[in-house]
């Protein structure tokens, strides 16, 4: 699940399909390695919504979340604007689980 903090106009912008990119990159850091997981909402094509998120994987909490992504069948997205409102969207298909 994934709690996404956005713009309310962003947010308002998503239609019921919403092509999506997951990518993660690792990165050596002095303690531990660092996982960048990049989600990329494709609702405005010609200016896509992108979410980062960063995983330490010394952190054994963190890296059992990690792992769990793969298990599951969808990505759940919580979205609230910038005054922390929760914004209720319809639940997206192509394993895209919106607000679920």
């Amino acid at each position: 699940m994934r709690v996404i903090k956005a713009h309310r106009a962003d947010i308002a912008g998503m239609g019921d399909r919403v092509p999506m990119r997951v990518s993660h990159a690792v990165y050596e850091h002095p303690l531990a390695p660092v996982i960048r997981t990049v989600v990329t909402l494709y609702d405005q094509p010609e200016r896509p919504l992108a979410l980062e998120t960063f995983i330490n994987v010394a952190e054994a909490d963190q890296r059992t979340d990690f792992a769990a992504l793969g298990d599951q069948a969808a990505l759940h997205l919580l979205f609230y604007d910038e005054n922390l409102g929760y914004q209720s969207l319809a639940p997206q298909k192509a394993g895209l689980c919106v607000n679920g």
